[in-house]
């Protein structure tokens, strides 16, 4: 994720989901979009196969959110078009 810590995505995201929490309510499911332990040895394209897999995610939301700093990633930017392109309704700092 753009070249940033382990922790610091961790910490984040915390924040994040207390903030998501807030807007609706601490029975909302977080779909997990993190994937640490996902090989990409063999792989010529690592970003696209992340990529790919956060799609997987994104078909199961009813609503994505995204934080501050997402229009100066290509995988989140094209996360956002997908999600306004399928109806999936956006929030947070992409509202």
């Amino acid at each position: 994720m753009m070249g940033k810590s382990d922790e610091l995505i961790a910490a984040e995201r915390k924040l994040i989901i207390e903030r998501v929490k807030s807007m609706y309510g601490n029975d909302v499911e977080i779909l997990d979009s993190l994937f640490n332990d996902y090989n990409t040895s063999n792989i010529k394209h690592p970003p696209v196969a992340f990529l790919g897999k956060s799609l997987e995610v994104l078909a199961q939301a009813d609503v994505a959110f995204f934080s501050s700093g997402w229009k100066s990633a290509r995988g989140c930017r094209i996360e956002y078009d997908v999600a306004r392109l399928y109806g999936i309704r956006v929030t947070g700092d992409a509202s």
